[in-house]
């Protein structure tokens, strides 16, 4: 699993400045148009996923159309357009599947209480100095049947990330800019990094991409294994510098001065 998070990540990050270097960079011109257009087009698309006129996600609501742009939909909808390049037209489409898809999925009925078997996420009451929450995933503790289980095994991470949004209070004043992952390795073994779990994490990673705006602002991997600062060294001259420097490894309670944000 740890190797398909770094992986997907770097992709993200790989597409994103290719697709910056096709277009040139976005103005605050071209993203305030942007928004005005997509906030104008959401009652339709909202009726579209057959949500009726009216939704709400992560605690922010989603009225669009004739009504004032709230600041905390103004946030949410930017996240949506950067998560499709700020095309309008893409960016509605995935609202209107994200709406549809949660219908289906039953997304907002998943509880952790029904996970007891599965390590919950760990969120910092308090935010990082930056403001934003701190989210801890113990991947030791993730026990091997874990992943012969897939349906249940991307039920329990869309319930943690479920989690982890609402923990941002999007839907407040002083809601948070986002949240960094802290992926604690302490107790890998062999199964973590087996086909099972690279099935079910990219699964999972592509739910995530589909229907998911990006609030992950930093990755750290702390009790790193051995195998990661090796792999680091072959292939951090082949990733972008935004991902290097979004992610770190701290292996041996030390900080891996020749591993990630070196």
């Amino acid at each position: 699993m740890l190797p398909v998070i770094i992986a997907f990540s770097a992709v993200k990050q790989v597409m994103h400045q290719v697709r910056c270097k096709n277009t040139g960079v976005v103005s605050l011109e071209y993203q305030d148009a942007a928004l005005r257009q997509l906030h104008a087009q959401l009652p339709a698309a909202i009726k579209a996923s057959g949500c009726g006129k009216r939704v709400k996600l992560w605690g922010v609501d989603l009225r669009g159309g004739s009504h004032p742009l709230t600041p905390e939909e103004d946030g949410l909808l930017r996240q949506f357009l950067r998560a499709r390049e700020w095309d309008v037209e893409k960016t509605r489409t995935m609202i209107e599947e994200t709406l549809r898809w949660r219908r289906a999925f039953g997304v907002e009925r998943l509880r952790p209480e029904q996970f007891k078997d599965f390590p919950a996420d760990e969120v910092q009451s308090r935010p990082d100095a930056n403001g934003h929450t701190v989210i801890t995933l113990r991947l030791g503790a993730v026990a091997l049947s874990a992943f012969n289980d897939r349906a249940k095994y991307l039920r329990w991470r869309l319930c943690m990330q479920e989690m982890g949004l609402r923990s941002l209070a999007l839907g407040r004043g002083d809601r948070r800019p986002g949240y960094v992952y802290v992926l604690d390795c302490a107790g890998l073994k062999g199964y973590h990094v087996g086909r099972a779990a690279r099935s079910c994490a990219m699964e999972l990673a592509k739910l995530l991409m589909d229907f998911y705006p990006d609030y992950l602002t930093q990755t750290h991997i702390v009790n790193a294994p051995s195998f990661v600062a090796p792999a680091w060294r072959l292939f951090r001259a082949f990733l972008p510098s935004a991902f290097c420097n979004a992610v770190r490894v701290i292996e041996d309670g030390k900080e891996n001065k020749n591993g990630f944000g070196s």
